[in-house]
C-alpha cells in the first residue's frame, strides 16, 4: 500500500507503527488500523474511505498473481472470518472463476458519492462539535444513476427546498 507522508506520521506517532511513507506491506491487523484512521491530518472520513479502497485494490492486485492452489488456500483461510449467505463451496467457485476467467483484470471505477459541493456539504455541529455531512438525497440519487447508467430519470422541481441551501 502506498502510504502518504501524513498517514505514516500519524501511524508512527499514534498507533505504534514503524513505517515510512511510500510502499508498505501490511499484515491484516496493520491494514485494518491503516484503513480505520480518520483523525489528525489524514483526510477525515473521506481519507478513511480512500484508504479502504486503496487496500482493497492492493488485495485484488496481489490476487492477480495467484495460481489456483494459492487462491484456494487463501480463500479457505478467509472463509472462517466471513459472514455470508454463500456456502464455502460457492465462495471457492467464485474465487476460482475470478482467477480462471480474468475477472481480476476488469477495471475498477471509483466514485465517492455524494459529491461534495453539489449534493453534499460538510459542517461541524456546534452542539456536539462533531463533523457531519448534509446530503441532498434526490440530487445524490441523480448522481448515482448518472454514474451507473449515463443518464437519470429523476426530475426535480426547480422550486424544491434543498438541505444544502437551508
Amino acid at each position: 500500500v502506498d502510504v502518504e507522508p501524513n498517514e505514516a506520521q500519524f501511524l508512527n506517532e499514534n498507533c505504534g507503527f514503524r513505517i515510512r511513507s511510500g510502499e508498505n506491506t501490511f499484515d491484516g491487523s496493520h491494514a485494518l488500523v491503516y484503513m480505520r484512521i480518520r483523525r489528525g491530518n489524514t483526510g477525515g472520513d473521506l481519507g478513511r474511505t480512500g484508504r479502504q479502497r486503496k487496500v482493497m485494490q492492493s488485495i485484488i492486485n496481489k490476487a492477480k498473481s495467484y495460481g489456483l492452489g494459492t487462491m484456494i488456500a487463501t480463500v479457505n483461510a478467509l472463509i472462517p472470518y466471513m459472514r455470508t449467505g454463500l456456502t464455502p463451496t460457492e465462495i471457492l467457485g467464485y474465487a476460482t472463476t475470478a482467477l480462471s476467467d480474468g475477472w481480476l483484470d476488469y477495471g475498477i471505477e471509483q466514485l465517492t458519492l455524494p459529491l461534495e459541493g453539489k449534493s453534499a456539504a460538510d459542517f461541524r455541529n456546534p452542539d456536539d462539535n462533531l463533523w457531519y455531512w448534509k446530503v441532498d438525497y434526490p440530487i445524490a440519487a441523480q448522481e448515482l444513476q448518472t454514474a451507473l447508467y449515463g443518464k437519470t430519470n429523476i426530475v426535480l422541481d426547480s422550486n424544491r427546498k434543498s438541505w444544502l441551501r437551508s
